[in-house]
């Protein structure tokens, strides 16, 4: 897959293995450096992300997460996973590969969906067919989700089929997240997916999730990152991530509810990350 980072992510994993390749260790501990690259390179290709980006907590946590469910990894394995992770970092860094300023600008610089795209895909995401298939009202549930309330795949993989009440939605993930429902939120479709979902349980109850699984479990964060991805290519915007509209959601709820404090609570983000936000947004169109 060919997307913007793929250069300097290559660029960072590659020199880094090069030079662990040249120092005096043992064979069984450059495999398990290499293990680790191959992995974490396999997380950057999928995700189209940009290797700096995983110094933010939440961006490391979505990394974290991808470990546990997609790869199954053990807490021990993460933790070394994490280590060459920064290891990596440094060594761009500290080999001048890359300057300090120019990783501070790659983790600074924060990407958007344009209106007109987020008006695309809510458009797209908002219209049901009569005799839909659960998994394509699924996919466009979770971008109904990301769209209106700018919800991690991990948080949208912590919903609960009690999580929406009333004008609320509440999700117990990495921490607790409230959000209110707003007049822009298609509750008919809602309702829509509730049956589908209810339909496509066909009467078992063992599950609590809100997105189910083909096999009826909880739908992995994996699994939702790559509903997401069918839904932008059915709408021509295979070149956008979540992140992207995520970080207009939270832009947009910003400019009505300007407070750094606030804002960071209801997105579980940093007062930091909300600076580079703000920032980026201003030095672009969108």
């Amino acid at each position: 897959m060919d997307f913007k980072y793929k250069g300097i992510n290559e660029m960072a994993l590659k020199g880094y293995v090069e030079q662990m390749n040249t120092l005096n260790l043992s064979e069984k501990t450059k495999s398990a450096y290499n293990n680790d690259v191959k992995n974490l390179k396999e997380y950057l290709t999928e995700t189209e992300k940009n290797i700096f980006t995983l110094s933010e907590k939440s961006e490391l946590e979505e990394y974290i997460i991808w470990l546990k469910e997609t790869k199954r990894e053990s807490n021990r394995s993460i933790k070394r996973r994490l280590c060459t992770l920064k290891a990596v970092l440094r060594y761009t860094v500290d080999e001048k590969k890359v300057s300090s300023d120019k990783a501070i600008i790659s983790q600074d610089v924060v990407s958007f969906a344009s209106n007109k795209d987020i008006q695309k895909l809510y458009s797209y995401c908002s219209e049901f067919e009569k005799y839909e298939p659960y998994p394509s009202i699924r996919a466009k549930t979770i971008g109904l989700m990301s769209i209106l309330f700018g919800l991690k795949p991990s948080e949208l993989h912590s919903m609960t089929i009690d999580s929406i009440h009333e004008n609320e939605i509440v999700i117990q993930s990495t921490s607790l997240l409230v959000k209110l429902i707003n007049r822009s939120f298609p509750k008919e479709m809602l309702e829509i997916y509730l049956k589908s979902r209810e339909k496509y349980l066909n009467g078992y109850d063992n599950c609590d999730a809100f997105f189910l699984s083909k096999i009826r479990t909880r739908l992995s964060s994996n699994a939702i990152n790559y509903d997401f991805r069918l839904i932008t290519k059915a709408c021509d915007l295979s070149d956008l991530s979540s992140s992207q509209f995520r970080n207009s959601c939270i832009r947009h709820y910003y400019e009505n509810l300007p407070d750094d404090v606030l804002i960071g609570k209801l997105f579980d983000i940093s007062q930091s990350w909300i600076k580079k936000l703000n920032k980026s947004f201003t030095n672009q169109n969108i």
